[in-house]
């Protein structure tokens, strides 16, 4: 696998990284998610809603798998055996790059998976960590932005989607019982209103006005990146305004 998405409920991955992940599924790599719940706390819809849900999605990404670890919504990284069975996942899957929840969200179990997730990264490489698997380190894990308490962290890097932006609006449209649907009754949440479907919009728009573009998803990198060649990269930038 090239690219391994870790989002703690279905839609996640759709929401933060949408758009990023069409576009790598287009680019040919091979993209899968995996999510670490079924999503079965949720206010709205149900575990069976948010499968059919997450698969259609999928669909629209263009994702080669997707993955359901049910490590028990509202109770992520509180058994140590879910540290293991995501080592055993990037064992098994071996993706070139890991993508993941920051830190520095309001929601306990994107908190929790996102120091999952680290931790998985790191002892998926330790030999001592047995799984009968052979050990693997991903090339990088990068954290994606999610619903953040106060001012968002400075990122790293904005990722164009004004290509997919359609698709991810399009994906996350897929999960009807979770997202602004006023067809469909039942409790009010802040993720069900149109505020908050306007939220997504302007916080891409907001991402992808710093680089030029319409929109744009953000990412943290833990770490300096190595370039190699500074005159490219940066001429690249250049031509696009950036």
């Amino acid at each position: 696998m090239d690219v391994l998405a870790i989002g703690a409920h279905p839609d996640d991955c759709e929401l933060f990284m949408g758009g990023t992940l069409a576009k790598l599924a287009d680019r040919g790599y091979r993209v899968a998610v995996a999510d670490l719940t079924r999503g079965e706390l949720a206010s709205r819809g149900t575990a069976e809603t948010r499968r059919k849900e997450a698969e259609q999605a999928a669909a629209i990404l263009g994702l080669a798998e997707r993955f359901s670890l049910d490590l028990g919504d509202g109770r992520i990284g509180l058994d140590p055996e879910h540290r293991t069975q995501v080592v055993r996942l990037l064992r098994d899957q071996r993706p070139t790059v890991v993508f993941a929840h920051g830190p520095d969200d309001r929601h306990p179990d994107h908190e929790r998976a996102s120091r999952l997730a680290r931790e998985a990264c790191f002892f998926a490489n330790v030999e001592g960590f047995e799984t009968g698997q052979e050990r693997f380190r991903s090339a990088a894990l990068i954290e994606f932005v999610g619903n953040t308490v106060g001012s968002p962290p400075t990122p790293s890097f904005v990722v164009p989607i004004s290509e997919t932006y359609s698709r991810k609006i399009e994906a996350l449209r897929a999960y009807e019982s979770q997202f602004y649907n006023p067809e469909l009754d039942g409790p009010d949440t802040w993720i069900s209103s149109r505020a908050y479907f306007e939220h997504i919009e302007a916080w891409a728009r907001y991402w992808g006005s710093l680089i030029g573009e319409n929109y744009g998803e953000v990412f943290c990198y833990r770490g300096l990146l190595a370039v190699g060649d500074p005159v490219a990269v940066f001429k690249e930038m250049g031509a696009k305004g950036g």
